[in-house]
């Protein structure tokens, strides 16, 4: 019986961990990896996902961009630096094209 949990709890854990990707505008269930904050402004994010996979172009270090000059910038700041702190994963949504900004993030408990 503890054998049946043990394997059915490892397998939930290894599903989680492979939905996480990103595709097209968006990365799902991802978590925040890396956080560069810019001295001039504004902050890059890279994930668990291949942000090699979205429509837009994070560039050969695969980053998503945070521009000071988005209204809501702190909030979405304050939200991938708790991301990032606790480990929780997030979904990202990114520009369609051009260099990848962030939209918007969305975290789920």
């Amino acid at each position: 019986m503890k054998f049946i949990f043990l394997t059915a709890a490892l397998a939930s854990l290894f599903s989680f961990n492979a939905a996480a990707e990103c595709a097209g505008v968006s990365c799902t269930n991802v978590k925040i990896t890396r956080i560069v904050t810019i001295a001039k402004g504004g902050v890059s994010v890279s994930t668990s996902g291949d942000e090699s996979k979205l429509s837009c172009n994070a560039g050969s270090s695969g980053y998503i961009k945070l521009r000071p000059e988005d209204s809501n910038y702190n909030a979405v700041y304050s939200l991938l630096l708790t991301a990032h702190t606790t480990g929780h994963p997030i979904w990202i949504r990114t520009s369609e094209s051009g260099e990848c900004s962030l939209v918007y993030a969305v975290s789920d408990k």
